[in-house]
């Protein structure tokens, strides 16, 4: 069963828009990666629609781990 985290938006991870600096999107990740997700801090979503919904007004900081190429979000608690 899919899961979805968050990381920084692909437009700065990949291609360095400073517009996206700060910007985040939903990634898929597999077992394995949510493992490493999970320890590293990130949180789980069931859904993408679940995750993307998470983005509205979230706080928090980038991890070095990466997911998908890009640095997994980490809410603050």
């Amino acid at each position: 069963m899919a899961q979805f985290v968050l990381v920084r938006h692909s437009a700065y991870a990949a291609a360095a828009d400073p517009a996206f600096e700060g910007r985040l999107e939903a990634a898929e990740v597999d077992a394995p990666q949510s493992y490493r997700a999970r320890a590293a801090g990130g949180t789980l979503y069931p859904t993408r629609e679940a995750a993307e919904a998470a983005i509205q007004g979230a706080k928090g900081y980038f991890a070095n781990l990466r997911i998908a190429g890009a640095e997994l979000f980490i809410h603050n608690t």
